[in-house]
């Protein structure tokens, strides 16, 4: 109990990371703020009323479909990208092919994108290699080719081999993501 106390203190987040993956992420708090979306976005949690607005503010809207309960996505978000290390393999690639700021490719990317970011201000990481707001998102590229959108049925419309068992683990999603990333990039017919 005493090792989980910093992080219920309404500036405690990163400080529990031995079981940080069990909780949601700290934008989620019980603690009253103006905002309860990640990044301060303005966002609804019920799909028919984000509809509404967004029609009165003839807006387009954006789905995000996020898994709170994923203890695998939550050890990574407060684990690896707090690391500064990553940042520092990164930056060097970064450097090495002339690169201003790195894209994150990712599978429902802007729900790891946002994580991204909130880590980095967790952890009073000051410059993000990473673009802060351009992301390449397989779920928009496997619609295109595929007609799908779960990694899964997109990885078996390109006949690319999908374990459910491995499913989920931070290293095997990131591959298949890869993967399919490479595909879709590498068989893109420019006419």
């Amino acid at each position: 109990a005493v090792y989980l106390f910093p992080a219920l203190l309404p500036s405690g987040s990163g400080k529990a990371r031995l079981l940080s993956g069990f909780s949601p992420p700290s934008f989620y708090s019980v603690y009253s703020k103006s905002n309860d979306c990640p990044l301060g976005l303005n966002c609804f949690k019920d799909f028919d009323s984000g509809l509404s607005y967004a029609q009165s503010q003839d807006k387009p809207i954006l789905l995000d479909f996020t898994g709170w309960a994923c203890v695998n996505c939550r050890r990574i978000e407060e684990n690896v990208w707090t690391d500064p290390e990553i940042f520092k393999i990164i930056n060097k690639q970064k450097n090495k092919y002339e690169c201003s700021r790195a894209i994150l490719v990712g599978h429902n990317a802007f729900f790891d994108h946002s994580f991204l970011l909130e880590a980095c201000l967790r952890n009073n990481i000051k410059k993000s290699p990473f673009h802060p707001f351009s992301l390449i998102d397989t779920v928009s590229l496997g619609v295109l080719a595929t007609k799908q959108t779960v990694l899964a049925r997109i990885c078996n419309e390109m006949d690319i081999s999908y374990d459910n068992e491995e499913a989920h683990s931070a290293a095997y999603d990131a591959m298949v993501t890869a993967q399919v990333f490479c595909k879709i990039i590498n068989d893109f017919d420019l006419n």
